[in-house]
């Protein structure tokens, strides 16, 4: 069965990058299921804005796991995404950032302040081989953090990728 997964980005800046994401398969070469809300966006200043944040945490819910697309705009984020990350920072959902730098843990150049502290998150960088295994090992691995309430920003150690692409590169 496929993964829901849910993924909040900047929508001017990082939709090409979405893009890019939604054609991941896992590795038996299924696509996952990708939601967002980047069509709620159309509703800001139509609607009161606890009825956008209401559809957006039913998605976040619905789904096995968050992704944050991580870039220098969502650095400086703006009201609508803002309620994405602050939700997902404060709940016990598992999430992961995604840094579109090489990086393979916390990019504190461009992670937003707010999830800096006081949240549980798997850093990675944009690459499908680590990305498939963040989706099938976060969310249990979240599951007995948050059993522990441990909270910080987590990263897959280096012999991980050592093991996927078969190299000693460093961060």
């Amino acid at each position: 069965m496929s993964k829901k997964i849910f993924v909040a980005f900047d929508g001017a800046e990082d939709l090409e990058v979405f893009n890019k994401l939604s054609q991941y398969k896992d590795s038996e070469g299924n696509n996952y299921e990708f939601y967002n809300c980047y069509n709620l966006k159309e509703k800001i200043d139509k609607v009161p804005d606890d009825l956008i944040k209401e559809e957006i945490y039913q998605l976040i819910d619905d789904s096995d796991l968050a992704v944050i697309i991580v870039s220098k705009k969502t650095k400086s984020m703006r009201k609508f995404i803002s309620w994405q990350v602050m939700y997902l920072r404060n709940s016990d959902h598992p999430t992961v950032c995604l840094n579109l730098t090489p990086i393979r843990s916390v990019d504190f150049s461009i992670l937003p302040a707010k999830l800096k502290r006081g949240s549980l998150a798997l850093h990675i960088p944009m690459e499908e081989k680590v990305f498939q295994l963040a989706v099938n090992n976060w969310p249990d691995m979240n599951k007995k953090f948050v059993q522990k309430k441990k909270k910080g920003n987590f990263r897959f150690p280096l012999d991980v990728y050592k093991s996927l692409y078969g190299s000693s590169e460093d961060e």
